[in-house]
């Protein structure tokens, strides 16, 4: 049931990053804004997304997603950051795929290229670790880097807005 949820997310995410418009400048250099692939070059952030599910009791874990996407024409290269942190308790924190408390999803993390109508995602990672500081209710700065099971290796830094939904 959870996958099923965190699939949703994911899902969610993904389409409010493309139907939102582009993020306002605010004075944030875009060279700290970037996704880069296999040591590529540096893809600017155009739009980015964070959507949440707070736990209801001690019994359950906070399920967050963050995506960065990189957009131009009909060609896209989005991050997707999925995470669990404890039950009351900040967003603030390093995530590792080995860690218990703040846990980097390796399956719903990924990184996918779309060229038009085609889309090939990335997922599965074998490594993986970020850092997410929540700088107020819309804005964030993220640093990332993972590597998944067929070789892509994706790094990468965000600070600045968001548009942001959350449920409990």
């Amino acid at each position: 049931m959870k996958k099923l949820i965190s699939s949703f997310v994911l899902l969610l995410a993904l389409s409010l990053v493309f139907v939102s418009c582009g993020r306002d400048e605010d004075g944030v250099s875009s060279d700290s804004n970037y996704i880069q692939v296999d040591n590529g070059s540096k893809l600017t952030v155009s739009n980015a997304a964070v959507m949440g599910f707070k736990a209801s009791d001690a019994s359950e874990e906070n399920f967050y997603s963050i995506s960065l996407v990189n957009a131009s024409g009909t060609s896209s290269k989005t991050v997707s950051l999925a995470f669990y942190f404890p039950y009351n308790q900040s967003i603030d924190g390093t995530y590792t795929i080995t860690s218990t408390s703040r846990r980097l999803d390796d399956w719903l993390t990924s990184y996918a290229e779309i060229n038009g109508s085609s889309m090939q995602n990335y997922n599965d990672l074998t490594q993986g670790t970020c850092t997410i500081k929540r700088n107020s209710t819309d804005n964030f700065t993220v640093s990332f880097s993972f590597k998944t099971a067929a070789g892509k290796t994706v790094n990468g830094e965000y600070n600045g807005k968001a548009t942001v939904q959350e449920s409990n």
